[in-house]
C-alpha cells in the first residue's frame, strides 16, 4: 500500500470551486483543495468540487501516491472519488493495483465503490497475487454486480 498522505490543502472558496468545474485542467492542477473540499463537507463546496472532479479527466501522475493512499481513507466520500480517479489512470494502473484490492476487500467500503475498484482491476496488465486473491474473493459477493464483475476478469481472453 502506498504511503499514507494527507491531502494538506487549504480549502478552496467556492470561486474558485466554480472556476475549476468548468476548466479540467485547473482541477487537476489543484486536485487537493478539490478533495480538501470534498473532506470538509460543506455542501456548496462540496457540489462545485464534486462537479470538478467529475469533469476531470485522469490525475496527474504525481498524485497517485495521495490517491492510493486516500484509497482506505475513513472518509466515505474521498475514498469514493480516490478510487473514481484511479481508475482513469490507465498508465498507472499495475502500481496502485494493491491499494484498489484492498478496496474490493474491505468490509467497509460501499458497494458501488468496490465495483469501481474492481472496474479498474480489470485494466491491470499484470496482476500480482494481492490482486487476484482479491478478484477471486468477490466472485462470492452478495453484491452480484461485484460478482459478475469478478467473474469476467477471471474469464480467459
Amino acid at each position: 500500500m502506498a504511503k499514507r498522505e494527507s491531502i494538506n490543502a487549504k480549502i478552496p472558496s467556492n470561486d474558485e470551486l466554480q472556476a475549476w468545474a468548468n476548466d479540467s485542467e485547473r482541477a487537476q492542477e489543484n486536485l487537493r483543495g478539490l478533495l480538501a473540499a470534498i473532506e470538509a463537507g460543506q455542501e456548496e463546496s462540496a457540489n462545485w468540487a464534486t462537479e470538478a472532479l467529475e469533469n476531470m479527466g485522469p490525475p496527474s501522475a504525481s498524485d497517485i501516491g495521495l490517491l492510493g493512499s486516500l484509497a482506505s481513507s475513513r472518509s466515505a466520500d474521498l475514498v469514493y472519488w480516490s478510487v473514481t480517479l484511479l481508475a482513469r489512470c490507465d498508465d498507472f494502473i499495475d502500481s496502485i493495483q494493491d491499494d484498489l484490492a484492498k478496496v474490493v476487500v474491505a468490509e467497509e467500503s460501499t458497494a458501488p465503490v468496490r465495483r469501481r475498484a474492481m472496474t479498474a482491476l480489470a485494466k491491470v496488465r499484470s496482476r500480482n497475487a494481492s490482486t487476484e486473491s482479491a478478484i477471486q474473493s468477490a466472485t462470492s459477493s452478495s453484491d452480484s454486480q461485484l460478482a459478475n464483475l469478478a467473474k469476467e476478469i477471471l474469464q480467459p481472453v
